[in-house]
């Protein structure tokens, strides 16, 4: 029953974020070629819009591709000194886990999340950037 009720919030969130889309003052859009994890939620490859996802909250981040596929990720730092327009991915092995995005606003940062942590004790970590844009 609490598994059914977390899954109607978030539907709700991914719903009303989508409806803020108009809102956000500095959508990121980015081509990802690779599959990939984000606010814990593993994501296909595509092309992905990154914008606000509450209008009151710096942190929060919602993404989508417009085929169904979205997730919510709270970043633990935000930094307005430091815009630019790229994705950054942590990779361990195959897998990659969304880090960082800097838009025109700023950067937000992202931890790893569990199961980040526990592949990370047995695979080497490299980072990857995608270049983001219009």
């Amino acid at each position: 029953m609490r598994t059914k009720r977390y899954a109607y919030i978030a539907a709700a969130v991914l719903f009303f974020a989508n409806l803020g889309l108009a809102h956000a003052e500095t959508p990121v859009k980015a081509s990802i070629p690779f599959d990939f994890v984000a606010g814990g939620k593993a994501m296909p490859a595509g092309t992905y819009t990154f914008h606000d996802a509450l209008p009151n909250s710096d942190t929060q981040l919602a993404l989508s591709d417009g085929r169904g596929h979205g997730a919510l990720a709270a970043a633990t730092m935000m930094d307005t000194h430091e815009p630019g327009s790229k994705l950054v991915f942590r990779k361990h092995g195959d897998s990659y886990f969304l880090s960082d995005v800097f838009s025109p606003t700023g950067h937000l940062h992202f931890n790893a999340d569990r199961s980040e942590s526990k592949l990370a004790k047995s695979a080497s970590i490299e980072t990857v950037s995608i270049p983001a844009g219009d």
